[in-house]
């Protein structure tokens, strides 16, 4: 069955193959029909304002449309004087020439929101509008440039090479002087309309290949760490790792295997030392600080200072220590 497509541009059966069929200055004006336009401010598509095709084509309209079979022609690029709103994804926020500016996918109004979910690249603000101002009209770069929700680096068994010593793939670098919650990084994943035979919201997996690939220091699928700097200030529930469960699930029948960890030990059996030597491995770390606390020191000191400790029924239990020194 031929392809379609949208307003002037036909599907397969219309089409001659190697025909340019680009319109003005290099296919710069584009010309579909009204009802192809998925994001507008008005009732139907109206001249000189910022409209969206689909999830990621963005122009301003070069006519009014009436009706929704009316083709619209629409220009991707060009400077257009348009409303734009000093807003983001959190709220009220200035926005400065130069800024990257996004559009709605169905309300066609521009902003500072850069959240992939609702809105798509727009162009570039050469002009500024205050914080908590009403929306301004300032001059933008309008540029098509589509950004796909999903990105992939290299695919499973193909992966992204690099000869370079020392690499970081990928760094992020952060430093937040707003307040409130801060995240450097947050993933959520929700599951709805199918049956998923695994969810996990992120996968990590360190493959050390060939006998020659002997890691000198230290291997490790995460690591977490925590460090607070000098300071008279006082930190409250501090955690290097916090795991928070929450089941609502109605059913009385639980799975086979329900934990907050799960350890799950492959490898394999006898010789060269490939068996896991220690569940956990706690170990004291000289303090960089003079005066710094110890891990473990004293028997009376695992317990007053709860080194690991769980609580049943209002009653403590530590593991790993004891409140009697070693014979």
């Amino acid at each position: 069955m031929p392809s379609t497509g949208i307003g002037v541009y036909g599907g397969s059966a219309s089409l001659t193959e190697n025909d340019e069929i680009s319109s003005t200055y290099e296919g710069r004006h584009i010309t579909v029909n009204e009802s192809d336009v998925t994001g507008h401010e008005h009732t139907y598509v109206t001249k000189g304002h910022p409209v969206v095709v689909g999830e990621h084509i963005v122009g301003v309209a070069l006519n009014t449309g009436t009706v929704a079979d009316e083709l619209i022609a629409i220009d991707t690029e060009g400077i257009w004087a348009l409303n734009v709103y000093p807003t983001d994804e959190l709220g009220q926020v200035a926005v400065v020439a130069g800024d990257a500016l996004y559009i709605h996918r169905t309300t066609g109004l521009i902003s500072k929101n850069n959240n992939k979910d609702t809105h798509t690249l727009f162009g570039y603000a050469l002009g500024g509008v205050p914080a908590g101002a009403t929306p301004y009209v300032i001059a933008v770069k309008l540029h098509w440039s589509p950004d796909d929700q999903m990105e992939l680096v290299g695919v499973t068994g193909v992966p992204l090479v690099s000869d370079r010593a020392g690499i970081a793939f990928r760094e992020y670098y952060y430093e937040a002087q707003g307040g409130g919650i801060v995240e450097a990084v947050r993933n959520e994943l929700r599951i709805t309309t199918v049956f998923a035979v695994t969810a996990c919201v992120n996968y990590n997996k360190l493959t050390i290949s060939a006998e020659g690939n002997w890691i000198h220091g230290r291997a490790s699928v995460i690591e977490a760490r925590m460090e607070i700097t000098a300071g008279d200030v006082r930190q409250d529930t501090m955690a290097v790792l916090c795991l928070d469960w929450s089941n609502a699930c109605t059913d009385p029948v639980n799975n086979y295997l329900c934990a907050y960890i799960q350890l799950r030990e492959r490898s394999a059996n006898g010789g060269g030392g490939q068996q896991v030597n220690n569940l956990f491995n706690l170990s004291d770390i000289t303090p960089a600080a003079v005066g710094g606390s110890d891990l473990f020191s004293t028997s009376a000191d695992c317990v007053a200072t709860h080194k690991m400790k769980f609580v049943c029924s209002g009653v403590y239990y530590w593991f790993l220590c004891t409140t009697t020194a070693p014979a």
